[in-house]
């Protein structure tokens, strides 16, 4: 599994290198800036879920960013979460989070 190389930008993360999904043929350039993982700040909730996955996370937020078909970002998300390692009783939860709310981050092609 890609390592995510990123240097702090604020809030925000910069990929100092790109992360490659063959599998899904997804490339995230150099500069793509990301929050790594979008997760409420309610406590209990950001305690469980927080950096479960990093990978996927990133691989989703550029597929949003660029206006890619919602439904496939979402089901690539569930299984780069899968292939890097998320244990189901987090990756359902987490991807459910996304179908649910994900919709105001997603930059539909005009």
């Amino acid at each position: 599994m890609t390592t995510i190389k990123v240097e702090s930008a604020g809030r925000m993360w910069i990929l100092i290198e790109k992360v490659e999904w063959p599998e899904s043929e997804v490339t995230v350039p150099v500069g793509y800036k990301t929050d790594l993982d979008s997760v409420p700040r309610i406590p209990l909730f950001y305690a469980i879920f927080k950096n479960r996955t990093r990978f996927a996370a990133v691989i989703h937020d550029y597929l949003y960013s660029i206006g890619h078909n919602r439904k496939e970002a979402d089901k690539i998300f569930l299984a780069a979460m899968e292939a890097e390692g998320v244990r189901r009783r987090y990756r359902l939860p987490i991807y459910w989070a996304v179908k649910i709310f994900g919709k105001r981050y997603h930059h539909s092609k005009k």
